[in-house]
Formats: structure tokens, sequence, C-alpha cells
């Protein structure tokens, strides 16, 4: 049995690690967000990495919907943008190597941080060039580079949300199209305090998925019934 080891009165794991939980989208780095914005002459409501921080962080208790609005404050900075992409997926590996993690599933909603091949483009994005595929194969190419470098292995989640019930059954195709390239699984994510019950759509690329051979995975009960956590266990 592993034994916990205290430091500056933390504990802490001092083993290697399996992290199968994180969002990619709500793990890139502060001091990446300032520096894309000022590539992409992005202006920001704050211009040193505490300020963002501080604008990017829940600081009291609150409600699942003022936690999401957070992304509201630097999505816009990444998506649409391959090298940002490709950079926070490679960031994030580096990242998890630091801290003793040996394997990782990070999970991202594909159509979230494309401009094109997307209704509706998210953040008030521009038209652009960067479709849901090309960001799957942005953060694939960003996880493999850091697999190579920090000799960690990283894999990928894609999500369906809630509130677009029309984009699951592209990302069941984007998981069958990749899922010998690093996508092991699909997922459905969102504000359950909106939408606590999956959409007939969501339910019918679920059960494309498992006719697939794709491992599925569902956020319920964060904040909705029980009946959410029962439909995910028994119906997803």
């Amino acid at each position: 049995m592993a034994e916990d080891c205290v430091n500056g009165g933390k504990a802490t794991f001092d083993k290697p690690k399996v992290e199968l939980h994180v969002h990619l989208d709500g793990a890139i780095r502060i001091e990446t967000i300032l520096d894309v914005a000022k590539r992409r002459g992005i202006k920001l409501p704050a211009t040193t990495v505490s300020e963002m921080t501080s604008l990017c962080t829940v600081d009291k208790p609150g409600t699942l919907t003022e936690f999401l609005n957070k992304f509201d404050q630097f999505m816009h900075v990444i998506a649409g943008d391959r090298d940002a992409i490709k950079r926070i997926a490679y960031e994030f590996v580096e990242t998890k190597a630091k801290e003793g993690v040996i394997y990782v599933e990070t999970r991202y909603g594909p159509h979230l941080m494309a401009n094109c091949n997307v209704e509706p483009i998210q953040w008030n994005q521009e038209v652009g060039d960067v479709t849901p595929d090309d960001v799957v194969h942005l953060v694939n190419e960003g996880l493999k580079k850091g697999e190579n470098d920090f000799k960690i292995k990283a894999r990928s989640i894609l999500c369906c949300m809630r509130h677009m019930p029309n984009w699951p059954m592209d990302v069941v195709e984007l998981c069958k199209k990749y899922r010998n390239d690093g996508v092991v699984a699909i997922d459905i994510a969102g504000d359950e305090s909106i939408n606590c019950e999956a959409n007939p759509l969501h339910r019918e690329a679920f059960e494309e998925a498992e006719k697939s051979g794709i491992h599925r995975t569902v956020h319920a009960g964060e904040v909705g019934p029980p009946s959410a956590v029962r439909e995910a266990v028994e119906v997803l």
C-alpha cells in the first residue's frame, strides 16, 4: 500500500499517479492565455497572471452556472487558433508529468474550440477555418508530442454538451474516426441545472456509440436530481 508523505503541512501522494477526469479547457495555464491573447491582439480585462487568475477562479460558494461562466473569461483566446489548441494539449501533458502522473485521460468538447462547421460558433468568434475535426487532430498532435517529450501516456475523451443537442452525433463520428489515435470515450458535460435530462438526440448518439464499441461516460448528479444519475447508469 502506498504511503502518504507530509510536505509543508499538505499530504501528498509520492507514487506514480493515474488521473482519469480532468477537463483540458479547465487546465489551461494562465500564462498561456495571456501570451496567446497578446499574439492574437485580443484585449483582456487583465494583464497580469494574478489578475487573470482572479478572474478565472471561483473564490466563494456558488452555482454550477456561475462556475461554468468563468470559461467566458478566456476560451475566446484559445478557440479557433491552431497553434494555441495544440499548445494547451502539449502543456497539459507537461504539467501532468511534473505532478507525477503516468497515465491521464483529458476530456473536452471539440465544438467549443472550433470556429467552422459548428452551429452556433462559441465565444462570439468570427467564422474561421478550424473545424471540430481539426480540433481533435490538433489536440491529438499536442498530446502525442507531450507523450514523447515527457514519457507519460495521455488519452482523450470527447464531450457532447447538454445544451447543444445538435452536436452529439458529430462527436460520435469523431470518436469513431480517432478511436485508434488517442480518443478512448465519449462523454456528456455542461450545465445540468439547465438540462438535467439528456435530449433524445443525446440518447440516440449514445446508442450509436454503444453499437460502435465506443466507451461511454456521463456527467450526472452534479446539481441534478437522482433521476439524472439513473439515466446515466441505466440509459446512457
